[in-house]
C-alpha cells in the first residue's frame, strides 16, 4: 500500500508474494528453507516522489506506478543466467552455518539435499529509481570471485531504454544527477559507502 504524508489517503497499489521457499523434512517436521538465487519481490521508491516500481523476478519485467495511479510496464529481452556453482556453494555454507545451532551438521545436509537446486537465476536483483525517475535495474552478479563490475540497464520515465552502465560491485542506496551512493563489502564483510560520479555524454557527443 501506498499511505499519503500525512495519513489522509491509502492507495493499495498491488498484491505479490514474499520471498522464494521450499519445504524440506527437518527433524522436527516440515521446515520452509530459501534456494538459492531465491526470488522475491524487489521495490523501488523515486526519492521526493510517490512512484514506486515492483518486479517479482519471474521474469524480465517491471510494473511502475505513477503519483495519478498510471502504470507502465518496463520488459526487455534477457538471455536466462545460469546459476554459478561459486553462488550454490556459497548459499550452502551461509546455511549451514544459519542451522548449525538448531541440528547437527549431519542433519543439515540431509536437508539441504532436498532442496531443488534452481539453474537459472533471477533475470534482475536489485532495482533502484534515481532522483529523475529513472530506473536503474541491475542484471548483472555482484559478489562474484574476480568481478569488477555489475551491469545495470536504465530506463527513463516511459520504459525507454537509455543505455546499459557498468557499476562497481556494491549495492546501490542511492542514485543522484551526477552520483551513484553505494555500500561495499570486503572479503571480511567490513562495510564501506562509496560516492562515484556519472559522467555522461554531453549533447555534442551525441550528435552523429
Amino acid at each position: 500500500m501506498r499511505v499519503s504524508v500525512e495519513r489522509s489517503s491509502i492507495d493499495t497499489l498491488m498484491f505479490f508474494g514474499g520471498t522464494e521457499q521450499q519445504t524440506v523434512d527437518a527433524p522436527w517436521g516440515p521446515w520452509e528453507v530459501l534456494p538459492p538465487a531465491a526470488r522475491t519481490t524487489v521495490v523501488a521508491v523515486q526519492p521526493a516522489s510517490s512512484r514506486v516500481c515492483i518486479g517479482d523476478q519471474e521474469g524480465p519485467e517491471i510494473v511502475c506506478i505513477g503519483a495519478d495511479g498510471s502504470r507502465t510496464v518496463i520488459r526487455w529481452n534477457a538471455e536466462p543466467g545460469v546459476l554459478a556453482e561459486e553462488e550454490i556453494a556459497t548459499w550452502r555454507d551461509t546455511t549451514i552455518e544459519l542451522y548449525r545451532q538448531k541440528m547437527s551438521e549431519t542433519d543439515v545436509l540431509r536437508v539441504l539435499a532436498e532442496v531443488t537446486i534452481p539453474e537459472i537465476r533471477p533475470p534482475y536483483t536489485q532495482i533502484t529509481l534515481d532522483r529523475a525517475g529513472n530506473l536503474w535495474v541491475q542484471v548483472g552478479t555482484a559478489g562474484l570471485a574476480g568481478s569488477q563490475s555489475v551491469g545495470h540497464l536504465v530506463f527513463d520515465r516511459n520504459g525507454v531504454l537509455l543505455g546499459n552502465v557498468a557499476l562497481p560491485p556494491v549495492e546501490v542506496l542511492e542514485i543522484g544527477d551526477d552520483y551513484v551512493l553505494g555500500l561495499f563489502r570486503d572479503d571480511l564483510e567490513v562495510e564501506y559507502l562509496h560516492v562515484y560520479e556519472i559522467a555522461k555524454p554531453s549533447a555534442d557527443s551525441a550528435r552523429p
